[in-house]
This record gives structure tokens, C-alpha cells and sequence, in this order.
């Protein structure tokens, strides 16, 4: 949309300006910039989506709101490790979540399988690999 009003734009005071002034080619002259304008902009968006297509790592500070998150959730001591990456639009998460060493196994699954429902209710969050073991 920003590069449609740029054109839309360059293009009223071009002709604006060629009408009034009656040099035809400054209408020419004024596309240059905007050409410019457009190629940068596609530059940009092709670079910025690269990126997230071959997995970047999301902003450290989301990575704290899904860290705290996991940490919250009932029974988590803590979260040891949090990896992650984009996987296209969406983040893909690995994390180590440590709970009490008394807890039954069952009990230590029923932890992680909350933390990954949780994270994964997050409207960027796509998976969440969670991996759980005793806190010593």
C-alpha cells in the first residue's frame, strides 16, 4: 500500500507539474525515484521473509514472554533451556523444563504436556517440543 501512494502520488504531482509547467519529461524524471522506492521495498520484504523461511531466531524479547510462560505453569521449577526458530510465520520451540524430583512419571508428563498446550495456544507458537526432567 505505501509504494501504491507513493506511485499514486508521484504520478498527480508529475503530471501536475508537466502540465503547468509544460516539460514533459519531468513526469519521466519523477519515476525514478519511485522505481527506486519500489525496488528497495521488494528488497527489503524478499530479505526480511528469507530470513523467517530459513528458520531465524525470533526477538529475544518474545523469547522471554514464552520462557516465563513455561515457568508458570504449575509445577515447572524452572525452564533450563528454551531454543527456537521461525518455521515460515510461526515459531518452533525446544525446551528443557525442570520439576520436582518427587513427581511420578506420569505426574512429570502431565507438566510437560501443559507447558506445550500453553505455548502452543500462542498465536505465533506452532510447536512445542518439551522436554522434562527432575530438578536435583
Amino acid at each position: 500500500a505505501r509504494n501504491d501512494v507513493a506511485v499514486g502520488l508521484t504520478s498527480v504531482v508529475g503530471l501536475s507539474l508537466s502540465a503547468a509547467t509544460g516539460w514533459a519529461a519531468l513526469d519521466g524524471w519523477l519515476a525514478i525515484p519511485v522505481a527506486l522506492w519500489v525496488a528497495w521495498s521488494g528488497f527489503s520484504l524478499g530479505l526480511e521473509n528469507a530470513n523467517l523461511l530459513m528458520g531465524a531466531l525470533p526477538p529475544s524479547a518474545r523469547l522471554d514472554e514464552l520462557r516465563a510462560l513455561a515457568a508458570a505453569t504449575a509445577g515447572v521449577r524452572h525452564v533450563a533451556a528454551l531454543k527456537a526458530r521461525h518455521h515460515g510465520s510461526e515459531i518452533h520451540l525446544w525446551l528443557d523444563v525442570r520439576v520436582p524430583p518427587d513427581l511420578t512419571v506420569r505426574e512429570a508428563h502431565d507438566i510437560g504436556e501443559e507447558v506445550e498446550r500453553r505455548l502452543v495456544s500462542e498465536p505465533d507458537v506452532c510447536r512445542a517440543d518439551v522436554h522434562v526432567d527432575a530438578d536435583m
